[in-house]
């Protein structure tokens, strides 16, 4: 994090604290008073110091960042809250009332929220930067060499077909990265919209023909597992592509593709899996293959910028949804992967879960 961004983010904090409404006091890692807002001071004076409130036990409640503790001080009636902040100090908030303390849980929890998301809008930024100094670069470079090549050499046809090809390839790739990019901006900055029923099962087969499509010559063996009955979820049209990246590196990442999709029911929810033979993902790699676009697989045969699993997991978590990745055979990641996408179910559907379920066989399709 920028120390531009780290100054705003503490000047953001300080006013908070400030200007709270309900007693606030900070203590410091021997847990003495450091500092208080003016109805904190006013409670620690009618009170006599801090040393009372932390002798009461506390009841913890894990964050993502920090601790918050609500407890509460006998035989005195306040409700506080106790926060653990970096360094080992603490942030304690002595609320008259239970509202009181639960609203500096809500403006803590703010706080962490507002520093995580600034945080990720850097990463990402530091992510498109890259993208404009390094990847689209090395694909005008190639370009530019092949052209240079046709125009300073006497070529044969069939090699200049070869340099004309490569530079059609190359720019494709170039194309494929901008509106990857692009629609990766798009999800962050644009709410849901055009939200309406998406058959899993259609979805699923387009997507196994357009990656199989995008692969052609690697005979890919795809077989799809659906349980009986209607497989429904509410979802913009683009969701689809999150199906047809994982199904791509799928079949790109493996010399001989085998791979099955599976769908379960998860009560409110469908839990879909893509199992595929490829050379799978080292575990140490596993939390960080969704996150930024460098490719874990560097051979050169292998094309790409990578950022297609970030895309993929923009638009499922924009969904309501999670994705990640595990081994097929477990302890053994050299034997291919399962990546899991969980979905919610479209409400109407969710909501008549009790009823009995249409009858039906399995659909099983493969290829």
């Amino acid at each position: 994090m920028t120390g531009e961004l780290v100054g705003a983010l503490r000047e953001a904090w300080r006013k908070a604290f400030s200007e709270a409404k309900f007693p606030a006091a900070i203590l410091d890692k021997d847990r003495k008073v450091a500092a208080a807002n003016a109805p904190g001071q006013e409670w620690l004076d009618r009170r006599g110091g801090a040393e009372t409130v932390l002798a009461a036990p506390g009841i913890e409640l894990p964050l993502q960042r920090g601790r918050v503790a609500v407890i509460s001080s006998p035989p005195a009636p306040e409700g506080m809250v106790l926060l653990g902040l970096r360094g080992g100090s603490m942030l304690l908030c002595p609320a008259d009332g239970r509202a009181g303390a639960e609203d500096y849980v809500r403006l803590f929890c703010a706080f962490l929220a507002a520093a995580e998301t600034a945080a990720r809008r850097n990463d990402r930024l530091d992510v498109y930067h890259e993208l404009l100094t390094h990847d689209a670069p090395n694909y005008i470079t190639a370009v530019y060499g092949y052209l240079q090549m046709m125009q300073s050499q006497d070529l044969p046809p069939e090699k200049l077909r070869r340099y004309v090809d490569a530079s059609i390839e190359q720019t494709e790739a170039l194309n494929q990265l901008i509106d990857t990019a692009r629609t990766l901006r798009q999800l962050e900055t644009s709410p849901l919209k055009e939200v309406g029923p998406l058959d899993l099962d259609e979805a699923i087969a387009r997507s196994v023909g357009a990656a199989r499509e995008a692969n052609r010559g690697k005979g890919a063996a795809v077989e799809v597992r659906m349980p009986p009955g209607e497989h429904v979820i509410d979802a913009e049209t683009a969701l689809p592509q999150a199906f047809t990246i994982v199904l791509d590196n799928a079949i790109r990442y493996s010399d001989a593709p085998e791979i099955a999709v599976e769908a379960d029911d998860d009560g409110a929810k469908w839990h879909l899996r893509f199992e595929d033979n490829g050379r799978g993902i080292p575990d140490d790699k596993k939390e960080f293959v969704f996150l930024r676009f460098d490719r874990l697989d560097k051979q050169k045969k292998i094309r790409g910028s990578g950022l297609g699993l970030a895309l993929a997991r923009a638009l499922v978590e924009r969904h309501g949804g999670r994705i990640w990745v595990e081994n097929r055979v477990p302890g053994d990641h050299t034997q291919g992967s399962v990546v899991h996408i969980v979905l919610p179910k479209r409400i109407r559907e969710a909501a008549s879960e009790s009823s009995p379920a249409p009858p039906g066989t399995d659909r099983t399709r493969s290829g």
